[in-house]
Order: C-alpha cells, then structure tokens, then sequence
C-alpha cells in the first residue's frame, strides 16, 4: 500500500483520546436526557393532596449540575486535543510527501521524454512542409519551362492555324452560297457539291482542334498547403492554435 493511501486512511481515523472524548461526550448526554426525563416525570406526577418530597428532585438536580459541569470541562479539554496525534501525522506527512517527491521525479522524466517528442515532431512538420514547397515550386518551374517551350515552338502551329482557318471560312461562304438556309439543303440540284464541301468543313476543323489541343499549357494540379481546408475553413495540414492548447492544456487530440 502506497504511504500516500495510508496517511489518507490515518486522517479518516480517530486517535485513541478523540474516540474517548466523543464516547464519553455521548454517554454524558445520554444520562442528561434520562434525569432530565425523570425530573419531569416527578414534576407531572405532583400531588398537592399529598405530602411533597424535594430530595428526590434536588438529587436530580444535583447529578445534572454535575454531568453537565464534567460536559464543559470535556468541551474545552477537547478543542485543545488535537484530532490526530502529532508525531504520527508528521510521520504520515513525510512519508507521502517523499513517495509524491519520487514519483513526481520520475513524471519530470516522462515529461522530458515528451518534449523531446514534441521536439521531434515539430522538425518532421517543418521539414514535411518544406518538402510540399519544393515539390510544389519544382513542379511551377517545370510547368512554366514547359509552357515557354511551347510557346516557342508555336509559331508555325498558329500560322497553319490561322491558314486552315481562312480554308474554313472560305470553305463556309460557298456552303452559304449554295445552301442560304442553313440546313445545308441543296438547291439548283448542287447536293453532291454540298456534300464535299462539307465533309471538308469537318475536316478543317479536326485539324484546328487537334491543332489548337498542342498549344494548350501545361498546369500544375497541386494546391498551396493554405488551399487544403477541412469543411470549417481551417487549413488541414498546419497546427492551429486551439488544436495546441486542446493537446497541451486539455489532453485533447484533433479527431
């Protein structure tokens, strides 16, 4: 049994004399209450018929005065007496304060080891974080020398862009000339012409989109750290401040 839990058990005991002095004090008021009851019984019990005899009473009277005299001298005596004897509380107090100094001692240490934890954890984040930045600017550099060397190597692109573009309208104005409503329907019996012509116009511009498809820039999907954001608004992958007063005042983890 720990000296801790045994200086708790010696509070929630008595010492001898406070036992004694609570037995006695109980004892005394019980007799008070018994002559206190025969006094009154005499008392209703009186006759003026009959001759009256004061000893009885007196008598009682007397032994009262005096139980309740010796109930005075145990009150005083008793506020003066200590609950628990003082050599064995002192004992009962360096005893569990040296348990308490011993286990705390080593607590100290588990808190040391946590720190060093703490420590440890904070550099991985850190380095973590810094890892994301590098991965994340590497990505934007590669990205951006991608997309100047597309740029670069664009300019005929856009030129026969621009060309298969002329062919296209060109190509759409006699679609409209023959067909003016739209529908592509023939008139003056010029449907196998319109047909051409259209299967060109299709043509054209697969060779435009296609085309236009090689021009697209290359981007980057990888957000900011700070665009990663849990569905209150807060940034997933720092720690905020609640989340360390939770953990370091609380005990109190992120779910």
């Amino acid at each position: 049994m720990g000296l801790l839990q045994k200086a708790k058990e010696f509070i929630s005991s008595k010492s001898k004399r406070t036992t004694a002095f609570l037995e006695r004090e109980g004892e005394l008021r019980t007799k008070i209450a018994e002559l206190e009851a025969q006094k009154s019984k005499l008392v209703s019990e009186y006759d003026p018929l009959k001759p009256f005899d004061a000893k009885h009473i007196e008598k009682i009277d007397t032994d009262i005065s005096m139980l309740r005299k010796e109930m005075e001298v145990l009150q005083e005596s008793k506020a003066q007496t200590p609950a628990h004897d003082v050599d064995e509380a002192i004992k009962h107090i360096e005893g569990a304060k040296q348990e308490a100094n011993e286990l705390i001692s080593k607590k100290e240490e588990e808190a040391d080891k946590a720190r060093e934890k703490i420590a440890e954890a904070k550099t991985a984040l850190l380095r973590a974080q810094a890892e994301h930045y590098n991965v994340l600017r590497k990505a934007e550099e590669l990205k951006n020398d991608v997309n100047e060397t597309i740029g670069q190597l664009s300019t005929s692109i856009d030129r026969k862009i621009r060309q298969l573009e002329n062919q296209l309208h060109q190509v759409e104005r006699e679609l409209y000339t023959l067909a003016p409503n739209s529908q592509f329907q023939a008139i003056n019996g010029s449907q196998s012409q319109i047909d051409v012509l259209q299967e060109k116009s299709s043509a054209l511009k697969r060779e435009i989109y296609e085309l236009r498809e090689h021009l697209k820039p290359v981007g980057v999907g990888i957000p900011n750290l700070e665009n990663f954001r849990d569905p209150n608004g807060s940034t997933i992958y720092f720690v905020h401040s609640k989340e360390q007063q939770d953990a370091s005042k609380r005990g109190i983890l992120p779910k």
